[in-house]
């Protein structure tokens, strides 16, 4: 692992460097935002979209650096970046594939194995409730009976 993103900041000019097809999209999402601070979360899900995207069409050299990074987030980033690493990117990889035709498990083969135990942590989340909103709900259940 070298030059881990430490902070939600240092990813995305990471993500650039990793896809460098991903500018023109990464952008427009800019230029959308205008002066406003997007997110992290939605600049991650630019990003996710533009790799299904890129999938579609064949465009899959750069996965096995992006993938890596994910691996190196998910089992040595801050607590802050294996969430981003997680949530921001698995999840959103996972759950936008699941609406394509060619389904979210064609991602997995490029998986580490700490991210692919969270990849399979999110299907089994995802299996256990219809909607966000249920998820939340049971997430905030997890968080209120720890804190008693």
């Amino acid at each position: 692992m070298t030059n881990l993103p430490a902070k939600p900041e240092d990813l995305m000019p990471r993500l650039l460097e990793i896809a460098l097809g991903f500018q023109a999209s990464w952008e427009e999402h800019l230029a959308w935002w205008d002066d406003e601070t997007a997110g992290i979360y939605n600049d991650t899900a630019t990003f996710c979209h533009y790799l299904i995207d890129c999938y579609s069409r064949g465009e899959t050299d750069w996965y096995p650096s992006f993938f890596t990074l994910i691996e190196d987030l998910v089992r040595e980033g801050s607590s802050e970046m294996h969430a981003i690493a997680v949530g921001g990117l698995l999840e959103t990889i996972q759950v936008s594939a699941s609406h394509h035709e060619h389904g979210e498990d064609v991602f997995v083969q490029w998986l580490g194995p700490m991210s692919r135990k969270a990849w399979a942590e999110i299907d089994v989340q995802w299996s256990r409730h219809e909607n966000l909103a249920d998820i939340i709900r049971a997430e905030r259940k997890e968080d209120d009976s720890s804190s008693e």
